[in-house]
């Protein structure tokens, strides 16, 4: 059995993405509803499901950074 996790037990200051992914949620679920905006709904369930993370060379100063995509 998989248990949800947040991007927050991660990293705190990412909180902000777990309200914006629950509030995609919920429009989704109300998208759900209605036959004529389902194809909305199943973009926005598949939307940012899978987080990616690597390195990023900064062109200015040649310093490579964390991101994630």
């Amino acid at each position: 059995m998989s248990e949800d996790k947040f991007l927050s037990d991660y990293s705190p200051r990412d909180a902000v993405w777990d309200t914006q992914r629950t509030l995609t949620d919920s429009v989704g679920g109300i998208y759900q509803i209605a036959a004529e905006f389902e194809r909305y709904a199943l973009r926005m369930a598949s939307c940012s499901g899978l987080l990616r993370f690597g390195w990023s060379t900064i062109m200015e100063t040649g310093e490579t950074a964390p991101t994630a995509s």
